[in-house]
């Protein structure tokens, strides 16, 4: 199996646990706002039940004309069940008798197809069932003569429906937190999964860092000597021949290339060098103007006031900036700025120059050892940087700047001296 669809496995199995709980949310939440709708869509036809269901008792209880004893006594029954009054009303809406309290809002009169009405009033409601039979004749029960007889009119508090409608409303508003609760958690897996496979990254990393340490300085030590022999005698050589011989054109490139050898050896012992931090008061720009004139390159440096010296490994901070401002030259710079910005506790070096700057395809791979474009060099001057910046409790990074060019970010921990 390939690196890249090694890789490509973690990011397949978060996309497929992210859209899983996405759907699993939108599924939770939907059902439950159906509920709710569904529910309140049925409300007034639970309420006309629930009406329908206190006249049933009516016919039983009454047997005739309603009478208030009667009237009172169903009422007595159903009180519990959200019963509030009942009253008898005329064809223009007057009370003409009623039990328990009413709404103080006016009634209705009553529909003249004689069908029924259903009616809020405030947290009630007000039911007016429909007309039953033709008008009774004059003087039969307590009817007045004439017009329609009256109707019996209801008042309830539809305690049940309202608990339905409660219970639908909690029903969202736990699908709700827990649908949160299920995307938040996604996010902590999605979260812990790229970072368990970072901390994975790294740690094969440096295990094949430390193992090309190991092999790497064996092998440097061992073409040390052996190299500084051939050097010198080469140089001694090429003194005592002639000056544009052929002979000495050779000896002259034998000499070069045990230079480059030299400096390749010298930057592989450098990038395996292990040993504690050895950190001692150093002043940031001092280093840099230092670091500069050695290389004997014009450097601007924009210093924040107020750095005290601050306890850095000197050395190494040293072969790190001079990689980072050799790279710069390298790259074509005409100018190079170092940004020294230092605040609670943190050192920052900012390195930018109006180079070529960097291949976006190019910024992952850059730190890694032995990567470089360049036909002279080996690809590990900013390698040492990514390790001068780790020992000191940082990191470094780079991108492109807004005006061309790159820019270079190594961020130390640094205490004051005086600390």
């Amino acid at each position: 199996m390939t690196d890249a669809r090694r890789r490509s496995l973690p990011d397949l199995a978060r996309w497929v646990t992210a859209a899983l709980s996405v759907c699993a949310c939108a599924a939770l939440v939907s059902t439950a706002w159906g509920a709710r709708s569904t529910s309140r869509g049925l409300a007034p036809a639970l309420e006309r039940g629930l009406a329908e269901s206190f006249l049933a008792e009516m016919p039983a209880e009454f047997g005739g004309p309603p009478t208030t004893r009667g009237m009172q006594s169903v009422l007595s029954r159903r009180h519990d069940a959200g019963l509030r009054a009942l009253a008898l009303v005329d064809d223009s809406g007057a009370v003409l008798s009623r039990v328990g309290s009413l709404d103080p809002t006016p009634v209705a009169p009553p529909s003249r197809s004689g069908g029924a009405s259903l009616r809020h009033v405030g947290t009630r409601v007000r039911y007016l069932p429909p007309m039953l039979g033709p008008p009774r004749p004059p003087g039969e029960g307590h009817f007045p003569p004439g017009p329609p007889p009256p109707r019996m009119l209801l008042e309830f508090e539809p305690i049940m429906v309202r608990a339905a409608i409660a219970e639908s409303d909690r029903t969202l508003a736990l699908s709700v937190v827990l649908s949160s609760l299920l995307l938040i958690a996604a996010a902590w897996f999605w979260r812990r999964s790229v970072h368990g496979e970072d901390l994975d990254r790294r740690t094969i990393q440096q295990d094949r860092l430390a193992e090309l340490g190991k092999m790497t300085a064996v092998i440097a030590h061992e073409i040390r000597n052996p190299l500084a022999a051939l050097k010198g005698h080469a140089q001694l050589l090429a003194e005592s021949l002639d000056e544009g011989s052929s002979t000495r054109s050779q000896a002259d490139r034998i000499v070069n290339a045990s230079t480059r050898l030299e400096r390749l050896v010298r930057d592989l012992l450098d990038f395996v060098r292990e040993g504690p931090v050895t950190r001692r008061p150093c002043d940031p720009a001092a280093l840099v103007r230092e670091v500069a004139d050695e290389l004997k390159l014009g450097v601007q440096i924009d210093a924040t006031a107020g750095i005290p010296l601050l306890m850095l490994d000197e050395r190494r901070l040293r072969l790190a900036l001079s990689n980072l401002l050799q790279n710069a030259a390298q790259a074509g710079a005409k100018t190079v700025t170092v940004g020294i910005v230092y605040e609670a506790g943190m050192l920052s070096l900012e390195v930018s120059d109006d180079g070529a700057g960097i291949d976006p395809h190019d910024v992952e791979s850059l730190f890694e050892p032995f990567v470089t474009k360049r036909t002279r060099g080996v690809g590990l001057g900013l390698a040492v940087v990514r390790r001068v910046a780790q020992i000191h409790g940082g990191s470094v990074s780079a991108s492109n700047r807004a005006g061309g060019g790159a820019l270079f970010t190594m961020l130390l921990q640094a205490p004051p001296a005086s600390g």
